[in-house]
């Protein structure tokens, strides 16, 4: 069975960000940490699909809505609607 970014964190002792970003070989994260989290990755069988799959399981919390240009009274409105229902 395939292991997902947050069971390869927790394998490792890092962040799910930590593992995302040297499977995608971003800046930041040390040479040494990135060949160790991809050497387990391998070993585990490290699937995207399993990660995409875990995070199509969990509950959608909260979201974000960006208004920087509408009006002042579109932008009171709107807070009124998210928050008061």
């Amino acid at each position: 069975m395939a292991i997902t970014q947050k069971q390869l964190a927790k394998e490792l002792g890092v962040v799910q960000v930590t593992v995302s970003r040297a499977l995608r070989h971003y800046k930041g994260v040390k040479e040494s940490l990135r060949r160790r989290i991809l050497n387990v990755a391998a070993r585990e069988v490290y699937s995207i699909e399993a990660s995409n799959q875990e995070a199509r399981l969990m509950p959608i919390t909260s979201f974000g809505i960006l208004a920087m240009t509408a009006s002042s009274s579109f932008r009171t409105a709107l807070s009124r609607i998210i928050f008061h229902g």
